[in-house]
């Protein structure tokens, strides 16, 4: 089986970059909209769409540390179970001491996690799409640590999402072939 940081990787398409910043200023305008209201959304009592939000970073938490890293880790979902887990941890000692179970630490915890991961992946799905990058935008930052080091950029791993996939499509529809 080939690994997936040897396979080819069509080059950035117009599709997937822009793709790549609409989602990355999506993030980035969530983590805006939550940090001036930080010490308020303490209290617990979220709107709908900040809980969306905050799922979907428990989600992308394990994309986060598998992907963000220099190499591609073989751990799975299991930095989204161990958050999960902290979370759990966290609600239980908070409900021994005030008979609460969502109250302050869980909720500056999940608000962390949130702020953390979409700033993150917002900060590497901007630049890949600004530096035209094909494939997985959470290699973007080990890219531009090994131009600034003067090496010859790794190989990208494939992106488990969707921008692969869009590159690829519009690759076959432009004629391009894949970069090797």
């Amino acid at each position: 089986m080939t690994s997936t940081s040897t396979r080819t990787i069509p080059p950035a398409s117009i599709t997937g970059s822009i793709g790549k910043l609409l989602f990355g200023v999506f993030q980035l305008w969530g983590v805006i909209s939550i940090v001036p209201h930080f010490s308020e959304l303490r209290s617990g009592a979220w709107p709908t769409n900040l809980w969306i939000f905050v799922g979907l970073a428990f989600y992308l938490v394990s994309f986060n540390i598998r992907l963000g890293l220099h190499r591609t880790l073989s751990v799975g979902n299991a930095p989204a179970g161990v958050a999960l887990l902290i979370g759990a941890g966290l609600a239980g000692l908070q409900w021994l001491q005030t008979e609460v179970f969502w109250g302050e630490t869980v909720t500056t915890y999940a608000l962390v996690l949130t702020i953390a991961v979409h700033l993150h992946m917002g900060v590497c799905h901007a630049l890949a799409a600004a530096l035209g990058i094909p494939g997985c935008e959470m290699r973007v930052i080990p890219y531009l640590l090994s131009r600034l080091r003067g090496r010859d950029p790794e190989t990208f791993s494939l992106c488990p999402g969707l921008w692969t996939p869009i590159d690829r499509w519009e690759a076959r529809l432009r004629g391009l072939e894949p970069v090797r």
